[in-house]
C-alpha cells in the first residue's frame, strides 16, 4: 500500500523516491564529485559512492536520491537493512524514549509460553506490512513497550512516518493547551499525533477516566479510523472489554474495528531483573 510523504516532525520519506528532476539534479551532483575532484569528506552513498548527507534528513538514507530513483525496488530493501541497523536513531527521531531504542523483534526476551505467543503473533503482524492496527495487553512488565516500538521500527522501514506518544504526557500536554497561550493549540497536537502513517500510543487507561481524556482518544480513534490513518499501536494493561468499562464503548469499539488484539502474558521482566539485583 502507497504510503503519503512524511510531515512536520516526522521522518522524512526517501528524497527523491518520487521525483524524476530531484533524481536528475541528483545525478548532476554525482557527476560533480567525479574521482578528478578533490577529494571531499563526508557520508557517500552505498551505491555509487558520490558525496551524499549533507543534511539531517538525508543522512537518514543509505543511497543518494538518483540512485533511490533509477534503483527503486533494490532501494526498499537496502533502506529496510538501513533502518533496522540504524534503530535508535530512527527511533529517537520518531521520539521513543531511551530505555526502548534497541528494541527489536529480533531481541525480545521470551521467558514462556505466553510470551512466545505474542512474539509469533507480532511478527505475523509485522509481516503483513501494518495492514491493520495492533493493540497490545497484558500486565505490566511484560514488554508491551518493547514489542509495540519493535513493530514502529518495522513500519519505519518501509518508509513510513510514525512516533512514539506516551498517553500520561499526551494528556498533560493537552492540558496545559488551555492554560498556555504560549504552548501549541489542542488541534495542533492532535495533528502531530494523526498526520502521520502510524502512531504509538503507549500505556492507554493507565490514568484516572475523564471525560477530557475521552474526548482526545476519541478523536484519535475517529480520525484513524475515518482515514484509515494512522495505523494505530496501542498497548495497554487492559483487555478491550475492560477498556470499554473504564474508558467509552465507542472507542473500544473503534479499536475493534481497527486493531488485531494481541495478548502479552508471563511474568514481570522489571521484577525479575529486580530480584536478580537482590
Amino acid at each position: 500500500m502507497e504510503r503519503p510523504k512524511l510531515i512536520g516532525e516526522s521522518l522524512q520519506r526517501v528524497p527523491a523516491g518520487d521525483s524524476p528532476d530531484a533524481a536528475v539534479d541528483a545525478g548532476a551532483q554525482r557527476e560533480a564529485d567525479s574521482p578528478g575532484s578533490p577529494p571531499a569528506s563526508g557520508p557517500r552513498c552505498l551505491k555509487c559512492g558520490c558525496l551524499w548527507g549533507a543534511t539531517s534528513s538525508e543522512r537518514l538514507q543509505p543511497w543518494c536520491a538518483f540512485c533511490a530513483y533509477q534503483h527503486g525496488e533494490e532501494y526498499k530493501a537496502a533502506f529496510r537493512a538501513h533502518v533496522l541497523g540504524n534503530a535508535p536513531l530512527f527511533l529517537a527521531r520518531a521520539n521513543v524514549p531511551v530505555a526502548f531504542r534497541e528494541c527489536g523483534l529480533h531481541n525480545y526476551q521470551v521467558h514462556d509460553a505466553n510470551q512466545r505467543r505474542a512474539q509469533d503473533a507480532v511478527k505475523g503482524w509485522a509481516a503483513s506490512a501494518g495492514q491493520a492496527g495492533l493493540y497490545l495487553y497484558g500486565p505490566p512488565g511484560t514488554g508491551k513497550t518493547h514489542l509495540a516500538a519493535a513493530c514502529l521500527l518495522e513500519l519505519l522501514a518501509r518508509q513510513w512516518s510514525g512516533r512514539y506518544v506516551s498517553v500520561a504526557e499526551l494528556l498533560l500536554e493537552a492540558r496545559e493547551s488551555f492554560g498556555d497561550r504560549r504552548v501549541r493549540p489542542l488541534s495542533a497536537i492532535l495533528d502531530r499525533c494523526t498526520d502521520i502513517d502510524a502512531l504509538l500510543l503507549d500505556d492507554l487507561c493507565a490514568e484516572k477516566s475523564t471525560e477530557f481524556a475521552r474526548e482526545v482518544f476519541l478523536t484519535i480513534a475517529d480520525r484513524a479510523y475515518g482515514r484509515r490513518r494512522p495505523v494505530l499501536i496501542v498497548t495497554s494493561n487492559l483487555d478491550l472489554a475492560a477498556l470499554e468499562r473504564k474508558l467509552e464503548e465507542r472507542i473500544a469499539d473503534r479499536l475493534r474495528g481497527l486493531c488485531i488484539a494481541v495478548k502479552v502474558g508471563g511474568g514481570s521482566h522489571r521484577r525479575r531483573v529486580a530480584g536478580g539485583r537482590g
